[in-house]
Formats: C-alpha cells, sequence, structure tokens
C-alpha cells in the first residue's frame, strides 16, 4: 500500500509512475473512509492468494511489488522500460513474510 497526497491508504502500483513508493504491507482489506492497519516488518498469513496468486509463499524467494496487479506481490522482478521495480521482502518461509521495502528503481 502507498499514502496518498491526501494522507490516505491506496494500492501501490507499478505500472504507474509516481504510485510505487510503498509504505508497507496492508493487514487486511479496508474499504473506504476506514482505518487501514498495515506492518513494515513481518507479516504471517496462512493464504497468501489474494496478495500473491498462491497459498502459500515461496519460502526464501524474494517478492516485488507486481506490474500486473496493483497491490499485489510476485516472485518476478519487472524488466520493462517505465515500470517501476520495489523490493518488498523475502518469505521467511511459506506463510512469513519478512518486510524490507525498498525505495522504487523506475526502469
Amino acid at each position: 500500500m502507498r499514502i496518498t497526497a491526501q494522507g490516505l491508504a491506496a494500492l501501490a502500483d507499478a505500472a504507474i509512475p509516481g504510485r510505487g513508493e510503498v509504505a508497507g504491507l496492508a493487514m487486511a482489506d479496508t474499504a473506504s473512509g476506514f482505518t487501514c492497519t498495515y506492518t513494515r516488518s513481518t507479516a504471517e498469513s496462512t493464504d497468501w492468494s489474494a496478495v500473491t496468486g498462491t497459498a502459500a509463499l515461496s519460502s526464501g524467494s524474494v517478492y516485488y511489488l507486481s506490474p500486473s496487479v496493483p497491490g499485489t506481490l510476485t516472485t518476478t522482478p519487472p524488466e520493462t522500460a517505465g515500470l517501476a521495480l520495489v523490493r518488498i521482502g523475502r518469505a521467511v518461509d511459506t506463510m512469513t513474510l519478512q518486510i524490507m521495502v525498498e525505495p522504487p528503481i523506475y526502469l
């Protein structure tokens, strides 16, 4: 997730310049107008499907902000010009992501 100029939480997007600045990982889907809880340390889940497309993380893999679907993660770093390369963290095991957000590198 990213923080907008208005101070609101929004999906980070590696495909749109200026929207790849990641503040942290939202801990739950949050409706507009409600408080969003997010983390910059570790996140645990028994089902990562909504975030990565698979239930389990790939232990030891590095996860990046996906350029395909805003707010999701992928183990494949983007390589296309115009996209943002944003490292989010590394899977400690199949349920735990150690979050180590890095600033975006615009390709």
